[in-house]
This record gives structure tokens, sequence and C-alpha cells, in this order.
């Protein structure tokens, strides 16, 4: 019996280590195809960890607000271009289409992954995170993602060929896309507009995980985490407390007691 517990701790032991031997060339494989998706994330990875927690917290501000002014630079030059949307539209999926999405693509993954590790890694209270932003910073950073979201599939639903919307029917206005793209990553309808093709399908869908990741999934985390840190008002009918706990003495009642 002693026997075969021993070869059962040993056997454990060799599938451990097997595993742990495994997990580096996965993740790092994993995050090469990342960065090959999302070229964005791929810097920032690469630049936070030539910095300490101080400066990688700085940089994640700074970059925030960069991106977010990119974003909205880029929609305005598209609201602003003179020979209208249609211009820009791609005649197929290739070519121009991926040249130009590129961008805006990689920011709309950079986000979703950037997010969705900070939202697990806060479920686990064991694990430290380097940055130093407070919760209320979080929430702040969360919400100015979720408006560039909105703008960067706006931008990249603008691209799309005509095809790959119901009967051909392509969006006219930057209104149309920004519509679109609003009301999809709410879950609240397509504004009007329905995608035939599976890839404006898978487009739409992967919006719609991102809306729900950042705003209803870390929003929810970052807000449950902010609360908890203020200090809990007592009840109505407790007696006030004094700093060290102990409980204050009462006026006399004017009634007479």
């Amino acid at each position: 019996m002693k026997n075969l517990v021993l070869m059962a701790v040993k056997s454990r032991a060799s599938v451990a280590r097997r595993r742990a031997a495994l997990r580096g060339p996965v993740r790092g494989l994993g995050a090469f195809a990342l960065g090959l998706l999302s070229p964005t994330w791929g810097l920032a990875e690469l630049v936070k960890r030539q910095l300490d927690d101080d400066w990688a917290t700085v940089f994640i501000r700074l970059m925030n607000g960069v991106y977010l002014t990119f974003a909205m630079t880029l929609m305005l030059v598209i609201l602003l271009w003179p020979l209208g949307l249609s211009d820009l539209q791609s005649t197929d999926w290739n070519g121009r289409f991926l040249l130009l999405a590129w961008y805006p693509f990689s920011r709309c993954t950079e986000v979703f992954v950037a997010f969705l590790r900070d939202a697990t890694h806060k479920l686990d209270p064991a694990r430290r995170s380097r940055s130093l932003l407070s919760w209320r910073g979080r929430v702040a950073l969360a919400l100015r993602s979720y408006l560039e979201l909105v703008i960067d599939f706006a931008i990249i639903y603008a691209l799309v060929p005509s095809s790959g919307w119901q009967c051909g029917y392509a969006v006219k206005k930057v209104t149309d896309v920004i519509s679109y793209s609003a009301t999809t990553i709410t879950t609240s309808g397509g504004g009007g507009y329905t995608a035939t093709d599976w890839r404006l399908q898978a487009l739409t869908g992967y919006e719609v995980a991102c809306g729900v990741i950042l705003l209803v999934v870390c929003f929810t985390i970052y807000v449950g985490h902010a609360l908890a840190e203020f200090p809990a008002k007592p009840s109505i009918g407790d007696p006030p407390t004094g700093g060290a706990g102990e409980t204050v003495p009462q006026a006399p009642s004017l009634a007479g007691d």
C-alpha cells in the first residue's frame, strides 16, 4: 500500500513537471500570435516590462488618453472626408480593408485582452498587480476605453464592403456606423442595419463580447472594490460609536424620561 502511494505521488509530480515545462513555450507562442494580431498590445507589454510600477501606471494612463484622442481624430477625418463615406469603403475584404482596419482592430483586441486579464487578476487576491491605479482610476480608464471601442469599431464598419450588409445596402453616413457600433456594444440592436456576411457578423459578435467584458465584468468588479473601501455607515437606530469603538453616551431625552 505504501509503495502504491509513493508511485501515485511520483506520477503526479512527473505530470506537474511536464506541464510546467510546456507552459512556458505555450505562453510564448500565444503571446507571439497575440502580438501579430494586436501590435499595440505587444508594444505596450514590451514597454511596461522596462518600467517600474510607478512609471508603468503613468504609461497606462498616458496611452489610454493618447489612443482615445487618436481614435477621435481618425473619426473626424472620416467625417470630413470630401468624397464621402462611400469612397472609403472597400470593394472586397482584402487589400485596403485589412490594411486600414488593422490598427483599430489591434486596439480593440488590446483593450479586450488587457481588461479581461485585469479582471481575472482582481478576482484572485493572491495575485499582485503592477498597476498602482486606484479603483476610481480603473473605472475612469474603463469608461474611456469603452468610448474608444465604440469609435474604433465604427471606423472598421465604415471600411466594410457594401456586400457585407443586407441586400448590399452599405451605410451612407458616419452617424450610421457610430449608431451601429454604439447599439451593438450595448447589445440593444444594430441601429437599423443587418450584417449578412459572416466576417461582419463575427466583428459584430466580437464587439458585443468586448462590451460585456469591459462594462459588465470589469466595471462591476472595479465599482464593487471601490465601494468596499468606503467605511460602513451605521444603520438607523444603532448607537453612535467613538473613534475607538466605544459607545458615545446619548443626551437625556427632553420628554423627561
